[in-house]
């Protein structure tokens, strides 16, 4: 055999009977028998063809099938569009009983035995076949399940609405949406991250039209995840797209928490494109010190939210007092609004207020009377 065909060697050697081709004419269920009764036996559209086979698929002269020694082989002749044995192309190979041969699109069975079609159908396993592909979805179907999604993502965002009230006249100031059941930094080891960026999308959505509808302060900010941090011009974007949308009449803003350590190369290229958009920064969590305060001097926020842990001891011990009073006059002196946490006893708050602190941190319960999800399902 030539060294370019696909020939694996004999597959099994055949008896002294005369084979046979086993074929369904295109179009036709009646199986026809051609007997291989000299070599080479050609197979092909031509009229002098010893098998012809009337299709526009098949080349003039297509393969031969011919006999070497006891062992029957098929070889392609050059044909446009090949010869299969068994699903797979070859230029060469030899033939075993019941092998079938692919002639285009014509399909021919080689019988080198006594062995009936219902017979052989029997005994040898049927060939695989490739599962239909699902049809494509249609617009409007894609519109109905994007809709249904949507909804479902919104009725699944839980809200807290957090408050910073000034301690002495307890009126709003600002608004710190935080979502109660989804951590935004898992979004860079989540499985699907293009959902939880929706997730994501709609919760400050839902938080924006939270404080609209609650007619709180008209500060807004809205937490980003680390992984926007990084790419700072895009948040501003997506800040500037969503202020568009709902056409608000006050400020939005960004809250970074500060319990992922953040460089401060970071923080700056981050408060550089706020400030030239226009938006706040708030920094939530804070729990350092005064001299942490003063790093702060190049990208100062707007507010910085203390973490309850500033608070542990500042009623029993002078240290702890301490502290926060020297955290206090660094952010008076660059002009921070600092925040007590939520949860604070009346004794602390009360030491607080002695300290010079005007502002803190009051929940409110989330809001389950938004229509969005009505409106997203009737849309499609």
């Amino acid at each position: 055999m030539p060294s370019g065909g696909v020939c694996e060697g004999p597959r099994s050697e055949v008896s002294g009977l005369a084979p046979r081709l086993e074929f369904s004419p295109n179009g036709s269920t009646n199986l026809k028998q051609v007997t291989i009764d000299h070599t080479p036996f050609k197979i092909g559209r031509c009229e002098t063809s010893d098998l012809r086979i009337d299709s526009a698929q098949v080349s003039r002269e297509h393969a031969q099938i011919y006999k070497r020694g006891t062992i029957w082989a098929v070889r392609d002749l050059g044909s446009t569009n090949g010869t299969q044995v068994n699903g797979k192309t070859v230029r060469e190979s030899f033939l075993a009983d019941g092998d079938i041969l692919g002639i285009a699109e014509t399909e021919v069975t080689f019988v080198a035995s006594s062995v009936t079609p219902f017979q052989r159908m029997a005994t040898q396993p049927m060939r695989p076949r490739e599962s239909p592909k699902p049809p494509a979805l249609l617009a409007a179907e894609v519109v109905r399940v994007r809709a249904l999604t949507e909804a479902t993502l919104w009725q699944a965002i839980p809200l807290q609405l957090d408050r910073v009230v000034a301690l002495a006249s307890g009126e709003d100031e600002a608004c710190f949406p935080r979502c109660t059941e989804i951590n935004a930094s898992d979004i860079e080891h989540h499985a699907n991250r293009a959902l939880l960026r929706r997730h994501r999308e709609l919760g400050r959505l839902r938080a924006v039209e939270m404080t609209q509808a609650q007619r709180a302060a008209t500060r807004v900010f809205l937490a980003a995840d680390r992984s926007e941090l990084e790419s700072p011009q895009q948040l501003v974007s997506s800040f500037e797209y969503l202020q568009d949308q709902l056409l608000l009449d006050g400020t939005l803003g960004v809250a970074i928490s500060l319990s992922n350590v953040l460089d401060s190369a970071l923080l700056d290229n981050v408060h550089r494109e706020l400030r030239q958009a226009g938006f706040l920064l708030g920094l939530v969590d804070f729990q350092g010190s005064n001299s942490h305060v003063l790093e702060l001097a190049s990208h100062a926020p707007d507010y910085l939210l203390l973490s309850d842990k500033m608070l542990e001891g500042i009623t029993l011990r002078d240290q702890p007092q301490r502290r926060l009073e020297s955290v206090l006059a660094a952010c008076q002196q660059l002009g921070i609004k600092a925040v007590l946490p939520s949860c604070v006893c009346q004794t602390t708050r009360a030491r607080c207020e002695e300290l010079g602190y005007q502002f803190e941190i009051k929940g409110a319960p989330q809001d389950q009377k938004l229509r969005r999800p009505k409106e997203a399902a009737l849309a499609c």
